[in-house]
Parts: C-alpha cells; sequence; structure tokens
C-alpha cells in the first residue's frame, strides 16, 4: 500500500482525454464490478461494523494507472480505490483482481497484527495476504463465478497438493484456481522455488519482531498457501509476540517487555485461547492527546467514531437544557479532534474489537516505583502487572467467548461456580508467583475490583450468561 493522498493528485494527471481504453473494455469492466459486488456481499456488513460507515469502492477506470488502495478518510469511512490500468494488462485477469481486491479487503477487516504507524487499524502486509487466501475462496465457490473457471488451471502438482491437504480452505477446484493466480503474478519465483510442498517446508531467516512492509515474494506464496493449508501464519513475516510502543518505562522495567510475554502466556494457557490469535499490542501513554504519537492519536480518533457508547460512559456531555446528549456518528466527527472522552486520571483501557491496550505509565507502572530504605529505587508492589493482566483479560474475552463487554467486569470478580475461586484471583496468584507483583497484591488486586461491585447493575439473565460463561472457562 502507498500513501494515498501524496499520489492522487499525480494519479489524477494521468486521466486521458480520450477514455475510450475503457469504453472498449465493457466485457472486463462488467466482470471486475461482478466481482466487487460479490466481495462487498460477503464482507460489506462487516466492514460496516467495524466502520460505523459503508465500504465505498472508489472505481476510476478513467485512469490509466494500475493501483489498488485501501484507505480510512477523514471522515472513518473505509474506501477502496480502483485505478483503470487493470483493465488493459492482460495479466490482471479477473481472478488476479479479485485476489487483490480482497488483499486490499484485507487491510480493512484482516485483523491484527496492525501497521504500528498507520492511522487506522490497517493490518499489516501478510495478515491482508492471509485474509485474502479466504476471502478469494470464497469468491471463487459463488455459483457466478465457478461458471467462469478457467480451462488451463490444473496440473498433476497443483491437483496433488490441494486434494491432501490436512485441513482445508476452500474447496479443491478454489485452491486450484487461487494456486493458478498466484502462477501468474509469481511465475519466476515458483519455478526457482521447487514443487508446492516445498515451499512449505522452507525455512525463513528470522525476524525480530512482526513486519509492517511487504515481505519478499517467496513468503507472499508461503503465506498463501499456509491458509489454503490451515496451518499458522508463517514466521517469515509474523512473530508470535506482546508488542509494546509509546513512553515504555524500559529504564525502570528492563524486561517489561519479556514480562508482559509472561502475563499474556498466562491468560492464553489459562484460558485455552485460539492457537492462531494474535498477542496484545500495549501503547504506554498517558490519557491525553497531546503526549501521544500523531499517528496513534489518529487511530484512536477513527476508533471513537465507531465506538459512540465510550462518550456517554466516560464523557460529561451535557446540552443547553443540562440534559445529557445523545450521542451520534455525525457528532463525533464534528467533534471528535476538540473533545476527548477519556479522563487523564486513567489508568489503562482496552479498544474494543482491536487487540490494543493504552496504559498510562505514571498511574500503573510507576505509581509504586519509589526508594527503599537503602535509597535505590524499585517497584513495591508491582500494580502495573496488575492493571496490565487485567486489560490483558478484557482482549481474551472478547475472542475467546460471545459475551458483551458491559459484563465483564462482573464476570472478571464472579466466583467460578466449581471452584470458588475468581479469574482475577488466578491472575494475581501467579503475578506475585512469577515475583511480578508484591504478596499484599492477591488481596489488594481483587478487593480494589469488588468494592466498585460491577454486578449490581445486572439483570437476571445477565447474571445467568456470565455464570454460563464461566463454566466453560
Amino acid at each position: 500500500m502507498i500513501p494515498l493522498f501524496k499520489t492522487l493528485f499525480l494519479l489524477l494527471l494521468l486521466v486521458i482525454a480520450n477514455s475510450g481504453f475503457a469504453k472498449d473494455r465493457p466485457s472486463k469492466i462488467k466482470e471486475f464490478e461482478n466481482r466487487l459486488d460479490i466481495i462487498e456481499a460477503l464482507y460489506g456488513d462487516l466492514i460496516f461494523e467495524k466502520f460505523g460507515a459503508p465500504l465505498k469502492i472508489n472505481k476510476m477506470w478513467n485512469v490509466r494507472q494500475v493501483f489498488f488502495q485501501a484507505d480510512v478518510d477523514e471522515a472513518g469511512e473505509p474506501n477502496i480505490y480502483l485505478g483503470g490500468g487493470a483493465l488493459i494488462l492482460p495479466k490482471y485477469t479477473p481472478d488476479v483482481f479479485t485476489l487483490i481486491v480482497c488483499h486490499e479487503i484485507g487491510h480493512l477487516i484482516g485483523g491484527a497484527p496492525y501497521k504500528t504507524e498507520h492511522h487506522y487499524s490497517s493490518s499489516v502486509e501478510g495478515q491482508a495476504d492471509f485474509f485474502a487466501a479466504s476471502c478469494t475462496s470464497k469468491v471463487f465457490e459463488n455459483k457466478r463465478i465457478i461458471k467462469t473457471k478457467p480451462q488451463s488451471i490444473t496440473d498433476r502438482e497443483t491437483d496433488e497438493f490441494c486434494s491432501h491437504r490436512d485441513i482445508k480452505i476452500g474447496t479443491n477446484d478454489s485452491c486450484m484456481r487461487i494456486i493458478h493466480v498466484l502462477s501468474n503474478l509469481f511465475s519466476d519465483n515458483l519455478k526457482k522455488s521447487g514443487d508446492l510442498n516445498s515451499i512449505l517446508n522452507m525455512e525463513f531467516p528470522k525476524i525480530e519482531h512482526t513486519l509492517n512492509q511487504r515481505p519478499s515474494t517467496v513468503c507472499q506464496i508461503y503465506t498463501f498457501l499456509a491458509a489454503l493449508s490451515g496451518l499458522e501464519r508463517p514466521s517469515c513475516w509474523y512473530k508470535k509476540e506482546v508488542r509494546i510502543f509509546g513512553n515504555t518505562p524500559m529504564r525502570e522495567f528492563p524486561t517489561l517487555d519479556s514480562d508482559a510475554q509472561k502475563v499474556w502466556n498466562f491468560w492464553d494457557q489459562r484460558l485455552s485461547l485460539p492457537s492462531g490469535l494474535t498477542p496484545p499490542e500495549i501503547y504506554f501513554y498517558s490519557f491525553q492527546r497531546h503526549i501521544q504519537t500523531n499517528e496513534f492519536t489518529q487511530w484512536q480518533s477513527h476508533w471513537l467514531l465507531g465506538n459512540t457508547d465510550i462518550w456517554s460512559d466516560w464523557a460529561d456531555l451535557k446540552n443547553k437544557n443540562g440534559q445529557s446528549m445523545e450521542i451520534t456518528r455525525e457528532w463525533i466527527v464534528k467533534n471528535v479532534s476538540s473533545i476527548f472522552p477519556f479522563p487523564k486520571t486513567f489508568l489503562a483501557f482496552h479498544y474494543d474489537r482491536t487487540n490494543r491496550i493504552q496504559m498510562n505509565p505514571e498511574r500503573t507502572m510507576l505509581s509504586t516505583y519509589q526508594n527503599d530504605p537503602y535509597g535505590i529505587k524499585r517497584d513495591f508492589l508491582g500494580a502495573g502487572y496488575y492493571s496490565m493482566g487485567h486489560e490483558m483479560l478484557h482482549y481474551a474475552l472478547q475472542e475467546k467467548v460471545s459475551i458483551p463487554t458491559k459484563l465483564h467486569h462482573c464476570l472478571f470478580v464472579t466466583p467460578h461456580p466449581e471452584t470458588g475461586r475468581m479469574l482475577i484471583d488466578d491472575m494475581a496468584q501467579f503475578l506475585v508467583d512469577e515475583k511480578l507483583s508484591a504478596t499484599s497484591m492477591i488481596k489488594m488486586g481483587p478487593s480494589s475490583e469488588t468494592k466498585m461491585d460491577p454486578c449490581k447493575r445486572m439483570n437476571s439473565d445477565e447474571i445467568s450468561l456470565i455464570q454460563k460463561t464461566l463454566k466453560s472457562l
């Protein structure tokens, strides 16, 4: 992906005065738009759910440039921009077009891991490819598209690969069709890399962190083959780790990154989380816009556009008559840059439907970091790790069980029907055992949460759902 607003003006300069080159290809335009209709039918609701606005597909068929671009505009609305150059080049068949558009859809809703520098939660390039394999399979299985299957997509090697997968994503026909697309896009690399199974057995150099940028071509091919075979995301671009950003207190806590991984591993094992789940990302910023980076603030603003409950929960907003205001998306679009809904006193927060956690370093990790009797500064309580584990539990439950976020805190403090222990009891004990928190945290942490009595507003049906959920954990 390339920055849209840096290139769009130059692209528009390439508009051809006589747009006949697009009009000469009505059948290709029709087939492209047919694929777009199917993709929109498959994922339109998911996109609307995430952004609170429908996907806008900008078909710039009269521009002689090849480009595919997903982006979110200033109003928080998702867009895809398509150039008309793909109508000219034979390489861009309808099947190739489908896979590339699915990749762009993957940037919007492919999920974590996300690009760290991006102004909205854009999936990294490898994740967009991983998503595109499933998306393209679904399109190729559409009854209208099955009829358009190319004649020359089958060879013995491809047939054997697609037929002998232990876990099959899509049908054998859709698998073969995707590999045919890959051979059109990456023919030289496929020839050099040997047969398909040998690519899946390749070893790649170790990476320090998940890649934001596009990986090598061979790694891209590996990603599609792995996705089609139900395998985990490949290590050539993905590293399964808790990622830490922002004003990290690494000087005071030099093992913060590995300690955060320990806390996440605890929940991963305790709740038997899905094996392919991306670990959380933790951003250490106090809840003040001028402290955050511009990129994080822009991403946060886009998230706030789609989450009206946050404004009513945390921002004390009154109308002229002193009554609570009705918060609409239109109101948020108008005021999101000038009004900040989070109190400065916030400790930490998990951004719902993402893997992102924000922690105020001063009020969590550093709140009990002070001189001991010998004048040496150290963490006396370990309250920061408790806050971290609390927010990680929000994310873990989001991915593990179907229970509304508003019920989480009640679930945290409800004893298990069989063991009598709360989830946060188990977490506090783990933190003490790992020497991340002081022994006093076993009582202090859970008691601070039970004192807030988060279950008092729950009705009988919600309490029943919480009890049922606990039995499954």
